[in-house]
């Protein structure tokens, strides 16, 4: 795996369980081993999401959150990226749903 995009894949990973394409079993048979030694892989940003994921998850496997709370906290983790630039650091969000509809390409820009 290569660690640089681990944080990206992440979020491609919650995205597709958030909309039901994985279940939560299927999510983390993929999250455990791909962020098992994260702390070696120099992702800053990867580690921050992995741990906040696996805290998340352990709150609702112990019952401290139900199933709809815990999709409710991965949603903004899911939607929000940090950006560096030197010593600046940015969070963007994006309001993307992942969701897709198909549209007639005659009614695209019209």
């Amino acid at each position: 795996m290569a660690w640089s995009f681990l944080d990206a894949e992440i979020r491609v990973r919650l995205g597709r369980y958030l909309r039901g394409e994985d279940t939560l079993d299927e999510f983390r048979e993929w999250f455990t081993p791909a962020t098992w030694d994260v702390h070696r892989s120099g992702n800053e940003l990867a580690v921050r999401l992995a741990y906040q994921v696996s805290h998340l998850i352990a709150e609702y496997l112990t019952g401290s959150l139900t199933k709809g709370a815990l999709d409710a906290r991965l949603r903004p983790l899911r939607n929000t990226y940090e950006v560096s630039f030197g010593d600046i650091q940015v969070e963007l969000r994006t309001q993307l749903s992942g969701a897709t509809s198909p549209v007639p390409f005659s009614e695209v820009g019209t």
